[in-house]
């Protein structure tokens, strides 16, 4: 994003290369199960975040984004993270949180059940499952919450 970050964790050299490989990865991970997050996002940080937006879409256009060097696979995923104002602010947070954070973007042509799976616990009823559109932390053993917008809004991430 080209804007300077501090640098969060320790001095040693096991925070440093630990700090260069999350730093070198992608920021977002495109997930369709929640077996798919335990593994790809749960994996070394035991809380994580995901979005879910039906409209987010890789179709569009994009100048910048078809003009890079990156694969047809990662300009698929940017495009998809920039697809809806949602999308675009979760990327934004996860771009600057990525050292600290693990970040996941749940597929637009995810199901229903798939979905559920994200809020199932024992006694859950229907209304435990956002209707539409929604960014959820979600930690192992833990029912899923939706409120990483409320955290945007202490942080003050602006969705431009």
């Amino acid at each position: 994003d080209g804007e300077f970050q501090d640098y969060p964790l320790g001095r040693d050299k096991d925070s440093i290369i630990t700090f260069g490989e999350k730093m070198s990865d992608r920021a977002v991970k495109v997930i369709s199960t929640r077996q798919q997050a335990t593994e790809q996002i749960l994996n070394k940080i035991p809380v994580a975040f995901v979005v879910y937006d039906p409209d987010a879409s890789s179709s569009d256009a994009s100048g910048n984004i078809d003009a890079s060097g990156a694969t047809d696979e990662e300009k698929s995923l940017e495009k998809l993270i920039r697809s809806t104002e949602r999308t675009r602010v979760f990327g934004q947070v996860a771009r600057m949180m990525q050292a600290s954070g693990s970040f996941g973007l749940l597929s637009p042509d995810s199901t229903p059940d798939q979905i559920r799976e994200f809020f199932a616990e024992e006694g859950a009823t229907a209304a435990a499952v956002p209707d539409g559109a929604f960014i959820a932390r979600i930690e192992e053993d833990v029912t899923t919450k939706p409120d990483f917008l409320e955290f945007a809004h202490r942080r003050r991430i602006s969705p431009s």
